[in-house]
């Protein structure tokens, strides 16, 4: 909601985040919204927001790629549930909806609800055709 509101001005800072009373999310926030292509850092304080969404998975770090490489070891081209992975990884259900996610706002997962309020995801990106978002030996 912050880039939103700050959308007009065509950035945001720390000082934003700490006036609307968020100062503790700004850090975690603008990584996110850099990996996704929503923002450029200007400075460790100030982030342009960008007119355009960069491809966001250029930007992951190697936790994500592990992670992405794990699951795909587990489920590949299968469909699978943050239930199947909570039984794979040592990792709580919350955890685990959070990063699936974030992967899923980074076009990394597709994502389809169930109408039992239950999601399921499948890749949309293999080590073969994408390699960067995976670790080399995956």
């Amino acid at each position: 909601m912050a880039l939103i509101k700050h959308l007009p001005h065509g950035e945001i800072t720390r000082d934003d985040y700490d006036k609307e009373g968020h100062l503790k999310f700004f850090s975690i926030d603008m990584k996110f919204a850099m990996q996704i292509g929503l923002v450029e850092r200007i400075t460790r304080k100030k982030y342009k927001i960008k007119e355009h969404i960069d491809k966001s998975y250029q930007n992951l770090g190697q936790p994500q790629r592990s992670a992405l490489s794990a699951l795909y070891e587990f489920f590949g081209d299968d469909v699978f549930s943050v239930e199947m992975v909570t039984a794979k990884l040592d990792y709580s259900s919350a955890h685990i909806s959070g990063f699936l996610h974030q992967f899923t706002w980074m076009r990394l997962l597709d994502c389809r609800e169930n109408g039992d309020k239950t999601y399921e995801y499948r890749f949309r990106v293999n080590p073969t055709d994408n390699p960067e978002c995976f670790d080399p030996a995956a």
